[in-house]
Parts: structure tokens; sequence; C-alpha cells
């Protein structure tokens, strides 16, 4: 459940205005729709409507449904969430209205401290049958557990869409310092230097042989790189 400052903050959100960014704007495209179909369905009498809606408009700030099934698994979450949000009011008004009827009971006219209120509390599970509050745990495990499932479901939906996103492409390599001397120079230039590139990189090889380091055979000589001068160690490099 989100905390009273993530709501406090989708409020204070939601009253700047709707969705500004192009994905927001098409996350609530189809809102009124999806939300028109089940809007009234939780909303018990003497629930607030009104309160209803905030509390839908701030999950929707949560988790904004991208699509069809999206909206539909979160109406969902909503009416699970607001059933969940009742059963605790009821858990409330169900302990309260045990403990003032055992302080009734007893005489006492005062309202209760809390350590006498637990004592009264801790009174009415040891008196009570255990099949009278059996319906109300009933109802608690079957609200938490369907809660508990329309969010992993909403979740799930939304890690499979966001998994099956395209991968942008890769950008090219960048060309060596070769390639773009070949490209500047042009094709007449290239075959004009050859001779001459093939005595330099045959003499790289050479040196880079000395000292112990597998070379490129000759006979593709524009592909053996010259040997940097930090690496030609030993007698020659002296």
């Amino acid at each position: 459940m989100p905390s009273q400052r993530q709501l406090d903050a989708n409020r204070k959100n939601a009253a700047r205005g709707g969705p500004r960014t192009p994905e927001g704007r098409a996350a609530v495209r189809f809102n009124r729709l999806v939300h028109g179909l089940t809007a009234a369905t939780p909303v018990l009498p003497g629930e607030d409507p009104k309160a209803f809606e905030q509390f839908r408009e701030d999950l929707f700030q949560d988790y904004l449904p991208a699509n069809h099934t999206e909206r539909l698994l979160f109406e969902n979450l909503v009416v699970c969430s607001w059933r969940l949000l009742r059963l605790r009011r009821v858990e409330t008004e169900t302990w309260s209205a045990y403990i003032l009827a055992i302080r009734h009971r007893d005489g006492a006219d005062q309202p209760p401290t809390q350590q006498e209120a637990d004592r009264a509390l801790a009174g009415a599970l040891a008196e009570l049958p255990a099949n009278n509050l059996a319906n109300f745990f009933r109802y608690e495990r079957m609200t938490t557990r369907d809660f508990y499932r329309a969010l992993h479901e909403l979740e799930a939906a939304q890690r499979e869409r966001r998994r099956g996103q395209p991968i942008p492409a890769a950008a090219p390599a960048p060309k060596t310092q070769p390639e773009l001397a070949a490209a500047a120079s042009g094709g007449s230039a290239a075959q004009a230097s050859a001779p001459e590139t093939h005595t330099q990189s045959s003499e790289a090889a050479a040196e880079v042989s000395e000292i112990g380091i597998r070379t490129v055979s000759s006979t593709n000589p524009q592909h053996v790189p010259a040997a940097p001068p930090e690496l030609i160690v030993g007698e020659k490099a002296a």
C-alpha cells in the first residue's frame, strides 16, 4: 500500500494538471472508458465516492497502465485495495465495540487508556467463542490474498511489456586511422603507395617478432599494425 507521503505527493501532482509527456497522455487515453465500467462497484452506502475517485487517481499515478490489459488489471487492484482499506476500518470498529462493551460492563465511564483498552481487548479475545470472529478473519484472508494477487498480476504484465520493447540498434564501430587515411587519399593514391606500405609493414612485423609478440603473415601486410615505440624493447630499442 502507498504511504501517506506518497498519497499527498500524488494529490499535489494531480492538482497541477493532467499528464504532460506523450507517454503519460497515452496512458490515460482510455481512462474514462475503463473507469466508467467499474467506478461505482466498490463504493458502499456511507462511503465517500469522491474519496474513492481520489484514491483511484493516486493509484493510477503510481502505476500508469499503458494498454487495455494493464488497465483491466489496474481496476482489479483498485477494487481490492479499496476493500482492504474498508476492512481496516471494520477491524477498528469491531475491536472498539468490544472494548467499550467490556468497559461498560465493568462500570468504567471514562475513556480508557491504552493499557486499559489492551486489557479489555485481551479479555474479549479470551471470552469470545472461536466461531464469533471466524467470518471476519476469513474475509480478511480472502481480501488480503486478492489484493496481492492483483498487485502481482499488474506488475508482471508491466514487466512483460517493458521486456518486449525493441532494443536500440548499436552504433557502427568507428573507422580506424588507416581506413580514414585511405578514404581521404582515394583509390589511386592508395595503389601508388602500396609498395611502400608493404615494406614498412614487413619491417614492423620483423621488429615485433623479436620481442616474442605473435605477428600477422606478411601476405596481407595492410592488416599488420606498426608496433608502438614503447613495445620495442631489447637491443634494437636501445
